[in-house]
């Protein structure tokens, strides 16, 4: 447990840990994980079949809204598109895991409780 007095707001940030909620909160990062990179090896298999979608603006498109349904998850990843020389066609598909920092994915089990008022900035 760590204690912040933030005096020119005027409120106490008490950061808690709880070993309980880490391992649920482990666990739903994992899970999430999964099926964002999943939906990436998806899109990625798509590029090498002779129907699959090519073009790069609808690849981000698709990456976006990947993104967009994988509730938060997505800006822990940097994904790359490899395109041929006139960057017409995407010829592959890369990403990489990279936590942002204070997150629920680098800090599991971490919560806080804020007071304000007062009271609490005089006491603190």
């Amino acid at each position: 447990m760590r204690k912040v007095v933030d005096a020119e707001v005027g409120e106490v940030r008490l950061y808690c840990h709880s070993a309980r909620r880490e391992e649920k909160e482990k666990g739903i990062n994992r899970r999430f994980c999964e099926r964002f990179e999943a939906g990436l090896a998806k899109l990625a298999a798509g590029l090498a079949s002779p129907r699959g979608e090519k073009r790069p603006a609808l690849i981000q498109e698709r990456i976006g809204k990947l993104k967009q349904r994988s509730f938060g998850v997505g800006r822990h990843y940097a994904v790359t598109l490899e395109t041929n020389p006139e960057g017409t066609v995407v010829t592959g598909l890369a990403w990489e895991q990279q936590p942002v920092a204070g997150t629920m994915l680098t800090d599991p089990g971490v919560y806080c409780l804020r007071s304000s008022g007062p009271e609490t900035a005089q006491s603190a």
